[in-house]
């Protein structure tokens, strides 16, 4: 997803599209067990399996677009990259884990509610390094360097 780079040798963007492939197929595996054991009705009654369900089809909607060609996606005006900022959302199954494990999650909580008071010391910080640089500045300002 993120690991592909200007000028990138074609060997390791092939390997790119075998490994997006992979797991892809690994997710609609997923998809599907979920899909048979739980049933269509009780599958779509948890948020996360719609989520999940929703990456899953924006990847393989991704991977239909770019196999397809330029020319096949002409009556898209913004192309295949809708579709690649879609499956970013990949990343964000891991949020699952943040649910089961609690120490985990007082954690999250904890930085999440220190951040406002963290604006204030990095405020305070930037408000010190900018009086530093006007006193150096004015300490300093005949100082040359060199004969």
């Amino acid at each position: 997803m993120s690991l592909n780079f200007y000028q990138a040798d074609v060997n390791y963007l092939n390997n790119l599209k075998t490994i997006n492939a992979f797991l892809t197929w690994v997710f609609i595996g997923e998809c599907a067990m979920k899909l048979i054991s739980y049933g269509p009705r009780a599958y779509f009654h948890d948020g996360w399996n719609q989520f999940d369900f929703f990456v899953v089809s924006t990847s393989v909607f991704d991977i239909l677009m770019s196999s397809l060609g330029k020319d096949v996606m002409s009556f898209l005006s913004v192309g295949p990259q809708i579709a690649r900022v879609l499956r970013i959302l990949r990343v964000s199954r891991l949020l699952r884990l943040v649910k089961s494990l609690q120490n985990l999650q007082k954690i999250i909580q904890t930085m999440v509610y220190s951040i406002p008071k963290l604006m204030n010391v990095v405020g305070l910080v930037f408000l010190f390094f900018f009086i530093q640089a006007c006193l150096s500045w004015f300490l300093f300002k005949d100082v040359t360097f060199g004969t």
